[in-house]
């Protein structure tokens, strides 16, 4: 039988779930894995070192963002404006 493998990507840490938030989506993902393959993708650092309950694999991307007033910002800014993605 095949193991379903799931993808989940959210813009911060879940642990510690410190918020309702945080708590529902720990608290699904672990649900999830007990049944399926669960590989956790995240935007910013881990908030803490800890074994993982909820997930096979968990990575995540650092999240850069230029400083108001930067060259960096600016650049980042006119390709918004540019962009016909929703903002």
């Amino acid at each position: 039988m095949h193991t379903p493998s799931i993808l989940w990507v959210k813009s911060g840490p879940v642990v510690p779930a410190t918020t309702g938030g945080r708590l529902r989506t720990y608290e699904i993902l672990r649900a999830l894995h007990q049944r399926s393959e669960v590989h956790f993708l995240a935007l910013g650092e881990p908030a803490v070192d800890e074994p993982c309950d909820y997930a096979s694999t968990v990575e995540f991307v650092p999240k850069v963002v230029p400083t108001r007033g930067s060259v960096r910002f600016a650049v980042q800014a006119t390709r918004n404006l540019a962009s016909d993605k929703a903002l």
